[in-house]
């Protein structure tokens, strides 16, 4: 199946949730109260969107990790699951909405049917405009000049249409296919968001809330425990740059997902540059090397921009 996902870009399983994972999550869905719909930036469109818990975490991202370097070719030691939502379509949600890419975060979509009205069926354009979506926001139209609005890139491109039924998987690369589902009232179906780049901007990834946990129980120990430690970005930075102000001034800049830009030092923002390739370095071999302090670094690590890693593999699953 893997050489078919890479061939065609996609790739629909039939009945490819077991009958009794189908179940727990027609049983989740029914458990589900309208205080625990999902809020917030990013969270949008016809749908009520709910936040799935597998009754076992850690094997449901083992076996979402295993599925994503089957597949995709992903880094399994820097596997991130960005998003896991159970989405419900309002009865009145539009039958011939207009296509749109995931945020950047979602490198690989992995959807599972689990009620789909009659006549619901998803979209893609595998084949046209698959220049990925820089955003970790689904507002890529909002950045497009009319020629390249999808209305207009997708006039001609062949379609793929997934007619699908409960218990089906469907996977695709969300960041980068224009997508849409039809006629989706009351259908309701399950995402997983995966990358292996450490991008998590919702931390819904078990392990980037121990990460973050772990960072802050470092920052209270000594300097030399601290100094033993390797810095990695955090999965929740959503740009970094030199920003120019209305006043003239360059300013080096950071921000956070649904967070104020910070404004740094040109050092702290090359430091920034070489963790964003996902590569950890080790304190004791690379502040020096970027000019900036201990100070500097536990307070980066304190305003949530970089965690701290006790080992080298950069997932945090070990820290």
């Amino acid at each position: 199946m893997g050489d078919a996902y890479q061939e065609h870009g996609w790739l629909h399983i039939p009945g490819g949730a077991t009958p009794e994972f189908l179940q727990q999550l027609r049983t989740f869905c029914h458990q589900q109260t309208s205080e625990a719909v999902l809020h917030g930036v990013g969270i949008r469109g016809s749908k009520s969107q709910y936040l799935y818990e597998p009754p076992d975490k850690g094997d449901a991202l083992d076996q979402l990790r295993q599925v994503g370097t089957a597949l995709g070719g992903l880094d399994g030691d820097n596997f991130t699951l960005a998003e896991r939502h159970i989405k419900h379509y309002e009865p009145d949600a539009d039958p011939f909405p207009v296509a749109h890419k995931d945020r950047l975060a979602s490198q690989m979509a992995i959807g599972v049917s689990i009620e789909v009205a009659e006549g619901s069926h998803l979209v893609l354009y595998p084949s046209a405009d698959r220049e990925v979506n820089p955003f970790l926001t689904a507002d890529l139209r909002e950045s497009l000049t009319p020629d390249r609005d999808p209305e207009v890139v997708l006039r001609n491109a062949p379609a793929v249409e997934v007619h699908d039924q409960p218990g089906d998987v469907i996977v695709f690369p969300g960041n980068s296919v224009w997508h849409l589902r039809r006629h989706s009232a009351n259908t309701i179906n399950l995402y997983f968001k995966c990358n292996d780049f450490g991008c998590d901007p919702l931390a819904e990834d078990p392990s980037t809330d121990l990460r973050s946990k772990t960072t802050q129980d470092l920052i209270g120990t000594s300097d030399a425990d601290i100094m033993r430690t390797f810095a990695v970005s955090s999965r929740r930075v959503e740009w970094m740059g030199r920003l120019r102000c209305r006043d003239g001034v360059v300013r080096s800049t950071v921000k956070l997902w649904d967070h104020p830009m910070r404004f740094g030092t040109e050092d702290e923002l090359t430091f920034l540059e070489d963790l964003a390739s996902g590569t950890p370095l080790a304190l004791d071999k690379t502040m020096a090397a970027h000019a900036i302090s201990l100070h500097q670094v536990t307070e980066m690590a304190s305003g949530g921009i970089i965690d701290l890693i006790a080992d080298r593999d950069g997932t945090g699953r070990n820290a």
